[in-house]
């Protein structure tokens, strides 16, 4: 959690919104891209080519 508010200068406050697109097995490496933007911290998460979860946290502002 802090390894995603730190750069975007904010607190994270809930789950706003994520899908579970594809399964992940033991053992597969996945990858994090996020976004900071006007409604909260979008993020996706990536095994391989794959988009395995999407979603949105709600983020306050210190």
């Amino acid at each position: 959690q802090r390894a995603l508010e730190a750069p975007c200068h904010c607190r994270i406050t809930g789950l706003a919104q994520a899908k579970f697109l594809s399964p992940v097995t033991p053992g597969e490496m996945l990858e994090l891209d996020y976004e900071a933007g006007t409604t909260g911290l979008r993020f996706e998460i990536r095994c391989g080519t794959r988009r395995v979860a999407s979603g949105r946290y709600s983020v306050a502002t210190p």
